[in-house]
């Protein structure tokens, strides 16, 4: 019985892939089409794989999701509606942090049905005052172990449209970080995802409430970014950095303490995501890991 929801995966992701999935534009250099159809074949996980990866990343629970996308490397939560990443979860070590020459794959998912999935024309730009980037939620760079790791980071399930200048500043500076926490403690949890609130009245807006990117008006253009970082101690205390960032057009001057001044409680974060991110922690140690608010950011490596 089992071999049934992979048999019928399969063979969504050959239809899927022959009959519509898209493979973008390419800027720097690209993976060869057929080279990252090859690496599609990844996301085909066995049930056993499936529970190892919950094992690894979902390490203190499983977080609700409407619907959950599975890798070897991470787990992500995806919105078919806004037709964006919703969050990120994976457990990355010193060892995972490599070097590899950047090569563009993006793509759609083969796992999902063409109505769901954002398309390569959504992340078009038609207005020169404001650009979109094809924002990672898992980025790239965390995943240098292998060229299949890194390519399939570019699915479009795992991208949101951010501005610009926010992707290519203050989000690629707080990336960075992480690699540097992660090459500091050895082995860190980490959480990135996007919020829906446009009125900031800490509650997640309704699909209707969003705001779309134009011109095709099909992804959801999120009102805040976010980054949990855990760090589990010899003696088992965990500690976390976590930090709640207003998706602005324009770079801060100081991006250190752009993040610095939006540090937040987890507890913060959830409210307003509406995720409930360490289910299985038991409750005083819950209590004390989602209600802490870092002071400053840690350390660099």
């Amino acid at each position: 019985m089992r071999t049934r929801p992979l048999l019928a995966l399969a063979l969504l992701l050959a239809t899927a892939t022959n009959a519509w999935a898209e493979y973008c534009k390419q800027p720097g250099t690209p993976v060869p089409r057929k080279e990252a159809t090859k690496y599609d074949k990844a996301i085909l996980l066995s049930p056993s794989e499936v529970v190892a990866s919950e094992k690894r990343h979902f390490r203190w629970g499983k977080p609700p999701c409407g619907r959950y996308l599975y890798h070897r490397e991470f787990v992500l939560c995806y919105d078919p509606e806004r037709r964006v990443t919703l969050w990120v979860m994976y457990e990355l070590t010193k060892a995972e942090i490599k070097s590899l020459a950047r090569r563009n794959a993006f793509r759609t998912d083969p796992r999902l049905l063409p109505d769901e999935s954002a398309t390569c024309g959504d992340y078009v730009n038609k207005l020169k005052t404001i650009t979109f980037d094809r924002g990672h939620m898992v980025p790239n760079a965390d995943m240098n172990r292998s060229k299949v790791a890194q390519a399939n980071t570019y699915f479009l399930s795992n991208m949101t449209p951010q501005y610009s200048r926010f992707n290519q500043g203050v989000w690629a500076n707080f990336e960075g970080k992480v690699r540097n926490w992660a090459k500091k403690y050895d082995r860190i949890y980490v959480i990135s995802g996007s919020v829906f609130d446009i009125d900031n009245d800490e509650k997640f807006d309704a699909v209707a409430d969003a705001e779309w990117k134009r011109p095709t008006k099909r992804v959801a253009i999120p009102s805040h970014y976010y980054k949990i970082v855990v760090r589990e101690r010899p003696n088992g205390d965990l500690e976390p950095l976590a930090a709640l960032l207003p998706h602005v057009k324009k770079d801060p001057a100081d991006f250190d303490k752009f993040i610095g001044d939006h540090l937040v409680s987890i507890r913060d974060i959830g409210r307003r995501a509406g995720v409930d991110f360490f289910p299985d922690l038991a409750t005083a140690t819950r209590q004390v890991l989602e209600e802490a608010v870092a002071s400053k950011l840690w350390p660099k490596n």
